[in-house]
């Protein structure tokens, strides 16, 4: 079974372009890039004919290429492909820098000038970066559509291949194109359908050197010391990328930093955030809270007119939640039911649409026909910006649980509670009200464990447009 799924496989990615034809091309395009920018604002006007500037050109040209593509080949295991083109960018704009410098005195015999030097390295350098970024996003693209994906083989117990395989898939433009598993010898059958087993473990570089394999990724106590060195003893002159994937689970890349101990790698998880960045969030958080209660006052305030003269009962509804640390408080929103909800939710238990903790109806007979487009669009949310000015609340963070639910809360899912709850999170723009328990507790867990301030202006990004589809919102 295996050597025929191995010999259907055989062949298929040798089509594929290889690596160093990608990286020659970049190459190059990069070497004129700087040519170009040396050439019309480094070298001085009256100092070469226009076939000398050219020349000069093409030659500072093929140095910045040289340093990018060493700097390329050294640099190819950093955190992920944006973080390691903008590092190379970095280092190659700042060695090319000298190199410019050196060579502009032995041809000119001057002291190169600082304004027209920076102004190249920074051009050059913005064009090349510029370069990236839509080079990147068209890969992504085409990747998404499941072209120029890397060949990629999976190796590890039977029990972890669908965490891995699913980890590989997970992201859409992460360029892992699983193709087929190794597993231990004598398993045949996989716990799931997926892709074909193509060998066992110890045959995973002959099944990646057969197979025109670009990418292995092994998981973490599938191999021993010995068999994982003997792996990449036999990949040296083989241009296959070979990636360990730990047992962790749930914690960005920003938390993450390798370092060696006594010769042995180890990765250092960060578990404490320092109390600047908590300060700095709760700032921007009220700040920004209170300019947009300014700017959403209007529509607040027809909101809260329509729904006066839609039904009858107070326009602003007062509903207690916890907060952070199990504190409870008083969660402002627009009234969107009628006047006597509470005492009919009793009515509706049996008809939930929610999930096990989560109370939902699609179709609630209590929404007034106002407060269902309210509701669609999150207005009846906006009143919760004045939580948010008080401290009580953050723009972004978990969703703000029912005191009926938190005290079901087992201990790992109270850990939820660590932070303030947000007007908008992960849970939201990732299906709302759609979304099971399990689903809505691994986001908020999520968020609750790696929360960045970047992260937070990504979220909002996000909620606009969840918003405007009107996703998950009954």
């Amino acid at each position: 079974m295996r050597a025929t799924a191995r010999a259907a496989w055989r062949g298929v990615a040798t089509g594929r372009r290889p690596r160093w034809l990608h990286r020659l091309g970049r190459s190059l395009t990069e070497a004129l890039i700087a040519g170009t920018a040396v050439a019309v604002v480094l070298v001085p006007d009256a100092a070469l004919t226009p076939e000398g500037r050219a020349l000069l050109g093409l030659a500072a040209g093929a140095g910045y290429g040289i340093v990018s593509a060493v700097l390329g080949r050294t640099s190819r295991r950093t955190s992920s492909p944006g973080a390691r083109d903008r590092a190379r960018v970095l280092r190659a704009g700042g060695l090319w820098a000298l190199l410019l410098v050196l060579g502009y005195q032995l041809r000119f015999r001057a002291p190169v000038p600082v304004p027209a030097l920076l102004a190249t390295v920074v051009l050059a350098s913005g064009m090349v970066a510029g370069l990236h970024v839509l080079g990147s996003l068209a890969i992504r693209r085409a990747r998404r559509r499941g072209r120029t994906g890397s060949p990629t083989l999976v190796v590890g117990e039977v029990a972890e291949l669908d965490r891995l395989v699913g980890l590989c898939r997970a992201a859409g433009g992460s360029g892992l194109d699983v193709v087929g598993v190794c597993t231990p010898a004598g398993t045949t059958a996989l716990p799931t359908a997926g892709p074909p087993v193509l060998g066992a473990v110890e045959d995973a570089a002959d099944v990646a050197v057969d197979g025109g394999i670009r990418s292995i990724v092994v998981g973490a106590g599938s191999m021993g010391a010995v068999e994982f060195r003997r792996l990449c003893w036999r990949l040296e002159r083989r241009d296959i990328d070979v990636f360990v994937a730990p047992d962790i689970v749930d914690v960005a890349s920003e938390r993450l930093e390798l370092c060696v101990v006594n010769g042995t790698p180890m990765l250092a998880v960060a578990t404490a955030r320092g109390p600047v960045e908590a300060l700095a969030k709760s700032a921007i958080d009220r700040v920004l809270a209170g300019v947009l209660l300014l700017l959403f006052a209007p529509v607040i305030g027809i909101s809260a007119a329509l729904i006066h003269l839609d039904s009858p009962g107070r326009t602003f509804y007062r509903q207690r939640r916890i907060g952070r640390h199990g504190r409870p408080f008083d969660m402002m929103k627009l009234r969107t039911m009628t006047a006597d909800a509470d005492r009919r939710r009793s009515e509706l238990e049996a008809r939930n649409d929610g999930n096990v903790v989560l109370f939902k109806l699609r179709n609630d007979p209590r929404v007034t026909r106002v407060g269902r487009l309210l509701r669609r669009y999150s207005v009846d949310e906006l009143p919760q910006l004045w939580n948010v000015v008080r401290g009580e609340m953050s723009l972004v963070g978990p969703r703000p649980p029912l005191p009926g639910e938190a005290a079901r809360y087992d201990d790992d899912i109270r850990q939820r509670l660590r932070v303030r709850p947000g007007m908008t999170g992960l849970w939201q723009v990732s299906g709302r009200s759609d979304l099971d328990w399990a689903r809505t507790v691994r986001l908020d867990l999520d968020y609750a464990d790696n929360w960045s301030i970047r992260g937070d202006l990504v979220i909002l990004l996000r909620t606009f447009r969840a918003v405007f589809e009107g996703r998950g919102a009954y």
